[in-house]
């Protein structure tokens, strides 16, 4: 499944001034959901879900332009009721909302005071989850923009995540419900990975703004693939 990480001034386009708003007409997002209508492509898409859950909480920061920890979890049981949706069985939630707390966190200000250079001038409010259940998972001895996380109490079924930055909040929750995730830190699909983990479910997870960018090549077994 592919998803997109929505970009915080899509989440919040009432903090921007006039000048700032996005133009009028479809985003790239949309572009990408019109043009997958009727394909085999299946794209989640999770801005309904994160725009309505930010009535009760923030779902992104204030300073930094991906999701919150709060965003994430609305992401993670989004994308369990679209698998189980799908017929997949993956089981109820692993990570319940009564099974988490937010402890806010004083920092300094996040991704976009660094562009701005005003990282030590703004604060942000940061939120650190507690998760008061039972069910825990190793990352092992991790290095590197690859890694997997073992999780003996969870469905036993394999993930790979290929993503970008957006993860980071966002793989614990996973990792909590699935015995083996592996994360892999990048756009471009390792072939050679995909075979050694033979995962139940891709899941490729991507930062709205990307979308602006090229598109990465297939890799040329996926290339001669479609050609059959």
């Amino acid at each position: 499944v592919y998803t997109v990480g929505p970009d915080s001034h899509t989440l919040n386009p009432e903090y921007l001034p006039e000048w700032a708003q996005q133009q009028k007409g479809p985003s790239r997002f949309d572009e990408l959901l019109a043009f997958s209508r009727g394909k085999t492509l299946p794209i989640v898409d999770l801005r309904p879900t994160l725009i309505a859950a930010k009535a009760t909480h923030p779902v992104s920061y204030k300073t930094d332009s991906h999701w919150n920890t709060y965003g994430a979890f609305v992401a993670y049981q989004a994308l369990m009721r679209y698998f189980r949706g799908d017929g997949a069985e993956i089981g109820e939630d692993r990570v319940r909302s009564s099974d988490l707390s937010f402890q806010p966190i004083d920092t300094e200000g996040m991704d976009l005071t660094v562009l701005a250079g005003l990282q030590s001038a703004l604060r942000e409010r940061s939120e650190q989850p507690k998760y008061s259940g039972s069910i825990r998972f190793d990352e092992g001895d991790r290095k590197g923009l690859h890694f997997t996380t073992h999780n003996p109490q969870g469905i036993p079924l394999t993930v790979i995540c290929v993503c970008d930055s957006m993860a980071g909040n966002l793989y614990p929750y996973l990792a909590r419900h699935f015995r083996t995730v592996r994360v892999m830190w990048g756009y471009p699909f390792d072939i050679e990975e995909m075979k050694r983990y033979k995962p139940d479910i891709i899941i490729q997870l991507v930062i709205e703004r990307t979308l602006a960018w090229t598109l990465k090549d297939n890799p040329s077994e996926v290339r001669a693939a479609l050609k059959r």
